[in-house]
């Protein structure tokens, strides 16, 4: 389904006429008759990111109701967002386990605490700091698999016997 179709959908949802959508929107009626005219007809237009959030206030939903979430993952890698937030939140939490506390000042330097001592860091010391302890984390997990390995292939070798 295309933007303007969408937007042409989610009007009759509210029971709005073209006309009503652009008062309520601010975005002249005209523009509203484009945007929800078919993509591929030339006189088509589609709206920019400010339209679209005007249009999606008038019609109480959300951008991403009118874009589509495919919009989105085209833009920001969502796993590698995942993977990132995933990595911080494990180094936030190994610290925690082993009697760290991390405070971040209003400027953005993380200050870390144990035992009445404190380290101050700027941010690209905290992260380099957190890019050396994935990077020791992924080849304890490759020891890790390489040990199940031996493991396995010997309690296998031996079962055979």
């Amino acid at each position: 389904m295309t933007i303007g179709e969408k937007i042409k959908r989610l009007r009759k949802e509210k029971g709005l006429t073209q006309l009503e959508l652009a008062k309520k929107s601010g975005i002249s009626a005209y523009s509203i008759i484009l945007y929800e005219k078919d993509e591929n007809d030339e006189k088509s237009r589609k709206p920019r990111t400010g339209q679209i959030q005007k249009i999606a206030n008038a019609l109480e939903v959300s951008p991403a109701d009118i874009i589509g979430w495919e919009y989105y993952d085209k833009i920001i890698d969502t796993e590698q967002l995942a993977n990132t937030v995933m990595e911080i939140s494990s180094f936030e939490s190994y610290l925690s386990n082993i009697g760290y506390m991390v405070r971040i000042s209003p400027d953005g330097k993380r200050f870390i605490t144990k035992d009445d001592e404190t380290g101050e860091f700027e941010q690209s010391e905290y992260d380099e700091l957190q890019a050396k302890f994935i990077e020791l984390r992924k080849k304890v997990e490759e020891l890790q698999d390489d040990n199940q390995a031996i493991i396995e292939a010997r309690i296998r070798k031996k079962a055979r016997k």
